[in-house]
């Protein structure tokens, strides 16, 4: 298949948190206009991949592309192309109230100016 009909790219993609392998060089090749989904047990790498395949997180390997871009260099063009909604609407209790706030600004793309004026009283 070329590659303009391909969506998502990503070859050899692993991610370490510490001495934990969440991810194990994954292989994914998605034609475009296809619906794909992860299955799989809790803890099994679903949630770190999309974050990955998102510009969300970098990996500790592999390569990406999605819709033509390399990611992670290119992930702020991406989040302004795709949507990302987690599982459920809520924070992520692992991180601090301060973290949760500066990665769901990041997502969105704010500046560190305009983070630091808007986390004002």
């Amino acid at each position: 298949m070329s590659e303009a009909g391909i969506a998502i790219e990503a070859h050899g993609l692993t991610r370490r948190f510490g001495q934990v392998l969440a991810v194990d060089g994954a292989e994914l090749s998605i034609p475009r206009g296809r619906i794909y989904g992860f299955l799989g047990p809790n803890g099994s790498g679903k949630s770190t991949t999309i974050r990955m395949l998102c510009g969300l997180i970098k990996p500790t390997s592999g390569t990406i592309r999605v819709l033509g871009l390399d990611i992670p260099r290119q992930a702020e063009e991406l989040r302004r192309l795709i949507g990302y909604m987690t599982q459920r609407f809520s924070l992520w209790e692992d991180l601090s109230t301060r973290e949760n706030l500066e990665f769901l600004a990041s997502i969105y793309t704010l500046g560190a100016s305009a983070r630091r004026s808007a986390s004002r009283p």
